[in-house]
C-alpha cells in the first residue's frame, strides 16, 4: 500500500501524512483500494509475434511489474503489423492453476498520438483462459475497445477465473 500519482507510480509507502494549513489550500484526493497481489508478475510469455530492441522491448517487460514506459524498459510490444486484422496473441503462463477476478493492461506511456491519445493498444481482443495450455476458453471478448489514457483497462470478472494459462 502507499500514495501513488495520477500516473500510478508509487510516490511514498507511509500510510499517513500531516498537513499543516497556511493558507487558503485545496487538496483533491482520489482514493482507492491498490492492494492486489500481481499473480502475473515475472511469469513466463510467449506470442506469436513479439519485436524485441534489447531491454527496452522484450517479452519479460510484460510481466515485469513495471507499469509505465520508461527509457531502457517501454515494454512489451508485437512486430510492425500493416493491418487492422492482425492475428496475433501473448500468452501468460502463470506456473499454477490461479484464481484471479480481474486482469490489468497497461498501454504505452513514452509516446502518444497527434490527437493526445494512446498509440498502439488494441481495439479488438479476447481473453481466453487454459489449464493444459491446449485447450483455451474464450471469457470475455471486445470490439472497439477504447484504450485507456495513461492508466490501466481494468477488466474484471463477475466471478472468479481459474487458469494457468492466459492469452490475449
Amino acid at each position: 500500500s502507499g500514495w501513488y500519482d495520477r500516473n500510478n507510480n508509487c510516490v511514498s509507502t507511509e500510510s499517513e501524512y500531516k498537513f499543516t494549513v497556511l493558507s487558503d489550500m485545496f487538496i483533491k484526493m482520489n482514493i482507492e483500494n491498490t492492494e492486489f497481489e500481481n499473480i502475473a508478475k515475472g511469469c513466463k510469455v510467449t506470442s506469436k509475434d513479439i519485436y524485441t530492441l534489447g531491454n527496452s522491448w522484450n517479452a519479460e517487460n510484460l510481466t515485469d511489474g513495471q507499469y509505465d514506459s520508461i527509457k531502457g524498459n517501454l515494454g512489451f510490444s508485437s512486430g510492425t503489423i500493416n493491418t487492422n486484422q492482425a492475428d496475433t496473441w501473448i500468452e501468460l503462463d502463470l506456473g499454477r492453476i490461479n484464481t484471479f477476478n480481474r486482469i490489468n493492461l497497461y498501454p504505452r506511456t513514452d509516446v502518444f498520438a497527434k490527437n493526445g491519445r494512446t498509440v498502439g493498444f488494441p481495439e479488438d481482443f479476447k481473453i481466453s483462459i487454459s489449464n493444459d495450455g491446449e485447450n483455451y476458453t474464450p471469457i470475455r471478448e471486445y470490439i472497439g475497445f477504447a484504450a485507456p489514457l495513461k492508466k490501466p483497462a481494468v477488466i474484471q470478472f463477475s466471478k472468479p477465473q481459474e487458469a494457468r494459462f492466459v492469452r490475449i
